[in-house]
């Protein structure tokens, strides 16, 4: 139980989160289609004649070369669009950060979902690339290609460079502390049942939208646990209370 992994996720309540509920499911999006327009955007070519600029010796010559390839760095460019993302929020079981209620879950008229994954589930290579957590960082991509011990025309470098690029965001965006799942492909995956350990529902979630889904959940998805939020004592302060 120790190894399994805990994975937050804030939505609002729509056709696609009760379609996910009745046929529990995890849908993963092209890379062009996340929320920043800047995530998972990198102008590699402009990376690398950054990081060319600045090496020197074999590390040069090799990134020059990658450079000369015609098409080499916009063909890499266009294939790892078509991989699939999956993203959550690694909160270490709280829910009480207002900003993801915010952003995510409908100004806090949706709903945030636990998720314990077994690591036999996601370390299934035919299904899933890999797993990681997202590093907010400015300009990661030309440092890594300066201090990368890979070189551009190794195997290994093309695998390492796609995590990279589909697991790196503005240090703006830290405050989400996300984690990401990746496949070969976008669209729906069917998970099994049981794998949605608990629901939370917001400060605003409508009585009859906390009603329906929770009957959904219980019954399609197999989730034995439901809380939501209330106000604590302070200010600005909200904590989750057990339904």
């Amino acid at each position: 139980m120790s190894d399994d992994y805990l994975y937050f996720k804030f939505r609002p309540i729509n056709k696609y989160l009760v379609e996910s509920l009745v046929r529990p499911s995890l849908y993963f999006a092209r890379p062009d289609a996340l929320n920043d327009p800047f995530d998972c955007k990198f102008d590699i070519r402009k990376s690398f004649e950054r990081a060319a600029a600045n090496a020197n010796g074999d590390r040069k010559t090799a990134l020059l070369a990658a450079l000369r390839k015609g098409r080499l760095l916009e063909d890499f460019a266009l294939q790892f669009e078509n991989f699939g993302v999956c993203s959550f929020s690694l909160l270490e079981g709280s829910f009480d950060v207002p900003l993801l209620w915010s952003h995510y879950a409908d100004a806090h008229r949706g709903l945030c979902l636990l998720y314990r994954f077994p690591t036999t589930f996601l370390d299934d290579p035919h299904t899933f690339i890999g797993i990681d957590t997202v590093t907010y960082e400015d300009d990661r991509l030309t440092n890594w290609l300066n201090d990368s011990p890979v070189r551009p025309d190794e195997r290994e470098f093309v695998i390492e460079l796609t995590k990279l690029l589909l697991t790196t965001k503005s240090p703006a965006w830290k405050y989400e502390k996300e984690a990401r799942i990746i496949r070969s492909a976008p669209g729906t995956l069917n998970i099994p049942r049981g794998f949605l350990e608990q629901i939370c529902y917001g400060l605003r979630t409508p009585r009859e939208d906390i009603d329906l889904v929770t009957t959904l959940a219980k019954e399609h998805s197999g989730c034995t646990k439901f809380c939501r939020m209330i106000r604590a004592d302070s200010d600005f302060g909200m904590t989750a209370e057990e339904l």
